[in-house]
């Protein structure tokens, strides 16, 4: 069983403080703050003509919990001054510098930050901002409405993270999870589903409707597929209030892992605690994905102890056609070498001369580690990649 708990405790809050830093980077310590003040200064000169709801002015529903925190009432209307003085207090939250207690849980240590982000995210302020940026030509704030859109993705980021965190530890206190191996056809949906190989680009409301079906289809208890179906509409909003036509898009690949645990959920009870489970492929890829990351991490180190220690080789990211597959448990066929031939087949569609060029590269370079793209173990991936660059 994984004991994703552990998982979260020890690994959560790093994940969630490299996403915490890089906004704290984005609001604090730009060249001379210009970012700051310039954002600041859209703030105060931010008006809306009459007093509205909390609601219409930040529609997502974790604002009403930030703004109660924050001592605000939100059963009242609010005017200009009070959503310039709730933004500016959001980037002020911003600009702390976070302290990580061992004995907190990381959803705990988080919230009250996660909840501003997600304030910000959605607020009328910051999206009509945007949407007025996009005309804009002179050079400084081009460079401006670059970092907001940056700023933007962290923010998106720093939420997504801990939505996930809130899911699984849902999932893990509802039942115990095992690994078994899941394939498109068993969960009836087809190309939807590819996990590993594909790339799907859907209409959110098409995603919501397969989350919907998944649901239904494996007879949860109602209390279960209430919690879950909610937990989708978190981690994918619809479409704003204030902008109902604008379309908005998910990508399926990004969250596969998320469909993986809503299927062990349905399967793992059929099973008894002690009765031998055939280990099978989980699809990974992303390192910043937090699922990725999870699945890799933590599969391998349950295998440490055991003769079949999990090896894994990870590559590409979630929209790239070099993603690979990872494996789990006692199987004969060795998987950095099946990786390996998935990422050899795809570039048999290149010309002979790009895959040489492609080859000749990676053995005389060294890839710079980063967080989105650094395998999650050096010493497997070099051998992996020494068998690919071999064959």
């Amino acid at each position: 069983m994984l004991d994703i708990l552990s998982w979260i405790a020890s690994h959560g809050p790093e994940t969630a403080r490299k996403r915490v830093k890089k906004l704290h980077e984005m609001v604090n310590k730009d060249k001379n703050k210009l970012f700051r003040k310039f954002l600041k200064f859209e703030i105060k000169n931010y008006h809306i003509p009459i007093q509205k709801s909390v609601e219409a002015e930040f529609p997502n529903s974790a604002s009403v919990q930030y703004l109660q925190s924050e001592g605000y009432d939100t059963t009242k209307h609010i005017d200009s001054s009070t959503v310039q003085a709730v933004l500016v207090g959001i980037l002020k939250k911003f600009d702390q510098d976070l302290v990580f207690d061992a004995q907190m849980s990381s959803h705990l240590k988080l919230e009250s930050l996660v909840l501003a982000a997600a304030t910000l995210r959605d607020s009328m302020f910051l999206t009509k901002w945007m949407e007025h940026s996009q005309g804009i030509q002179a050079s400084t704030e081009t460079l401006l409405v670059e970092k907001a859109s940056q700023f933007c993705r962290n923010v998106n980021k720093v939420y997504q993270y801990v939505c996930i965190i809130d899911l699984i530890r849902y999932v893990q206190r509802k039942e115990p999870i095992k690994i078994e191996w899941v394939y498109a056809r068993d969960m009836n949906l087809g190309n939807l589903n590819t996990l590993c190989y594909q790339f799907e680009h859907l209409e959110l409301e098409s995603a919501l409707t397969i989350a919907l079906r998944i649901v239904r289809q494996f007879n949860l208890t109602e209390l279960t597929s209430a919690r879950l179906v909610e937990c989708f509409q978190r981690m994918k909003p619809f479409r704003s209030a204030g902008n109902p036509s604008r379309n908005r898009y998910v990508n399926t690949y990004v969250h596969a892992e998320l469909k993986l645990i809503v299927f062990l959920l349905q399967r793992t009870p059929q099973r008894s605690q002690d009765q031998e489970i055939e280990h099978r492929p989980i699809g990974c890829s992303k390192r910043s994905c937090l699922y990725c990351t999870f699945w890799i991490e933590e599969l391998q180190e349950i295998f440490k102890p055991t003769v079949h220690r999990f090896m894994y080789y990870t590559a590409g990211s979630h929209g790239s056609p070099y993603a690979t597959c990872a494996r789990v448990g006692p199987f004969k066929e060795d998987p950095n070498g099946l990786c390996s031939n998935k990422v050899e087949e795809r570039l048999k569609g290149l010309g002979d001369q790009q895959v040489r060029a492609l080859l000749n590269y990676e053995k005389g370079h060294t890839k710079k580690k980063s967080e989105d793209h650094a395998s999650a173990s050096d010493g497997e991936s070099s051998e992996a990649s020494k068998r690919f660059l071999q064959s």
